[in-house]
C-alpha cells in the first residue's frame, strides 16, 4: 500500500454535519496537494481495521430430509458474529455475537439479542459503520453472508441496510448475475472485501471435494477444527433455551475466529494488494475476476517495452 501525506496548509476539515461519509476524519483538498511517503515508523502496513464475520440462517428440509439451499425470501437470520481485530495483531480487541431471541452469555464476548430480525440486522449495519472496519473479511462471505443479507433485508424491506460502506449516499447492491460469481457481490464503499474462501480456490492448491472448507483449511493451517456441531440441527436448538442458543453463537464465533486467524496464517492480504498494485487497479475492483489481473500485467508489460 502507499502512504501519502497533506501539508497541514493545503486542507480544510470538513464539519460532521456536512461530511458525505462515515470516515472518521474527512477533509476537502486538491488532488495535486496529495504527496505520496515514505512509510511510517518503517511499517508496510497502517494499523488496518479488520472484521471478520459469519452468519447462521434457518433451515429448511426437503421430504427425503436433506437440507435446502437457504433462500432469503423465506430462511431467517439466526446469527450473525463479528470480531475486530488491528492488522499484525493475533487477537481480536472486539467479539460480538447478535441473536435473534435471547442468548446465554459467552465469556470474553459481547451478546446482543433482538426479538425481530429487523433489529438484528440494523444492529450489525450500526456495528459495521460505528467500527468502520477498513477491511472486512469471513469465509465465503461473498457468494454467501453477504448476497444473503443483503437480500434479506430486502425482502423485510429495510431500505437502511445496504448502506455499509464509508459513503453515506452509496448502498451495496446486488447485480442481476447468478450468485456463483463473486463480482455479484457488491463491495464495500471504502473497505476492502477479502474472501479467504477466493483466496483459497484461485491458489488451486486446494481443490478435490471437501478440501476448501473451512474445516479443511484450518485444520492445514492453523491445527485447529470448526466447533463440533451438526449445523443440521441449528432449527432445534433456535427454538430451544438460551443454552441451546449459545451453542450457536459459540459454533459461529469459532468460524469468526478461524477465518480472522488464516488471514494473516497464508498472507491473501498481502498478496492480494500487492497484486493489485502490480497490475495497477483498485483492490475491490479484481475481486474475483483474475483476468483483470493478467489484462492490467500484460498492458503495463507492453507499456514499458514501448517506452
Amino acid at each position: 500500500m502507499t502512504w501519502l501525506s497533506l501539508p497541514a496548509e493545503k486542507y480544510e476539515v470538513v464539519p460532521k454535519d456536512k461530511a458525505i461519509s462515515h470516515c472518521q476524519l474527512e477533509v476537502f483538498a486538491s488532488v495535486n496537494d496529495i504527496e505520496i511517503s515514505k512509510p511510517v515508523r518503517n511499517r508496510k502496513y497502517a494499523a488496518l481495521r479488520i472484521v471478520s464475520f459469519d452468519i447462521e440462517t434457518s433451515l429448511r428440509f426437503s421430504n427425503d430430509s436433506q437440507i435446502i439451499q437457504p433462500n432469503a425470501q423465506e430462511d431467517s437470520v439466526l446469527q450473525i458474529g463479528c470480531m475486530a481485530a488491528n492488522y499484525g495483531q493475533t487477537n481480536p480487541y472486539l467479539r460480538t455475537i447478535f441473536t435473534l431471541k435471547s442468548c446465554s452469555p459467552i465469556e470474553g464476548a459481547q451478546v446482543l439479542s433482538y426479538d425481530n430480525e429487523r433489529e438484528l440486522l440494523m444492529a450489525f449495519r450500526n456495528f459495521v459503520i460505528e467500527v468502520d472496519p477498513d477491511v472486512v473479511t469471513g469465509y465465503n462471505i461473498a457468494q454467501f453472508d453477504i448476497p444473503f443479507l443483503l437480500n434479506r433485508a430486502d425482502a423485510l424491506e429495510i431500505p437502511e441496510f445496504p448502506y455499509l460502506g464509508r459513503v453515506k449516499n452509496s448502498p451495496q447492491r446486488l447485480s442481476g448475475l447468478p450468485r456463483n460469481y463473486l463480482w455479484n457481490c457488491p463491495a464495500f464503499t471504502g473497505r476492502l472485501l477479502l474472501d479467504i474462501y477466493f483466496f483459497i480456490r484461485n491458489s488451486k492448491k486446494f481443490e478435490g471435494k471437501g478440501n476448501s472448507t473451512l474445516n479443511a483449511i484450518s485444520r492445514v493451517f492453523l491445527g485447529e477444527e470448526k466447533e463440533s456441531v451438526d449445523y443440521k440441527q441449528i432449527p432445534k436448538l433456535q427454538d430451544g433455551t438460551d443454552s441451546d442458543r449459545r451453542t450457536i453463537a459459540i459454533y459461529c464465533l469459532k468460524d469468526v475466529y478461524l477465518a480472522l486467524r488464516l488471514l494473516p496464517k497464508i498472507n491473501c492480504l498481502e498478496q492480494d494488494v500487492e497484486a493489485a498494485r502490480t497490475a495497477c487497479i483498485p483492490f475491490n475492483a479484481m475481486r474475483g475476476k483474475s483476468y483483470l489481473i493478467r489484462v492490467a500485467q500484460e498492458c503495463r508489460s507492453q507499456l514499458n517495452s514501448i517506452r
